[in-house]
């Protein structure tokens, strides 16, 4: 009897010492890590968009006017760890609300979907968006972009 106590109690210091000595926890953004993400790619977009017509806004004598951004409601269903060129990583999905204010508009948009990839330094204190490039003949590559502090 008191050999199965004791091993009952071996056993789970052994679980414990292996639980406390596991390697070391993922790293993932944080919500306002993921508002900044998506603030940048929606501006990036932005900005294209601004680029495209800016030759048809010049010949009818119009200026594009870039739109002040708005999230709201973010969502994070699903966080996956990785690595991205070997630093630590996260693959993030869920939705979000976006509102863009134009000079003489507001385009609200629910439920959008949110689809990004964001690499952290090894100490997950400083996040960047990456974007994986459109394959060549090589390996996948990123491109990344710091988010503001």
């Amino acid at each position: 009897m008191v050999k199965r106590i004791m091993g009952a109690i071996a056993a789970l210091m052994l679980i414990g010492i292996l639980t406390a000595c596991g390697g070391p926890k993922a790293l993932l953004p944080s919500q306002r890590t993921v508002r900044q993400a998506i603030a940048l790619q929606v501006s990036q977009t932005q900005q294209t968009l601004a680029q495209q017509i800016q030759s048809y806004g010049r010949a009818k004598g119009i200026a594009p006017a870039l739109p002040k951004i708005k999230i709201r409601h973010v969502e994070i269903r699903e966080q996956e760890p990785l690595q991205i060129e070997g630093q630590p990583a996260a693959h993030v999905r869920g939705t979000y609300d976006l509102t863009l204010k134009f000079p003489h508009q507001v385009v609200t948009q629910t439920e959008n979907a949110l689809d990004l990839y964001l690499q952290a330094d090894s100490e997950g204190k400083v996040w960047r968006l990456a974007v994986p490039q459109p394959p060549g003949d090589g390996p996948l590559t990123w491109q990344t972009y710091g988010l503001s502090s």
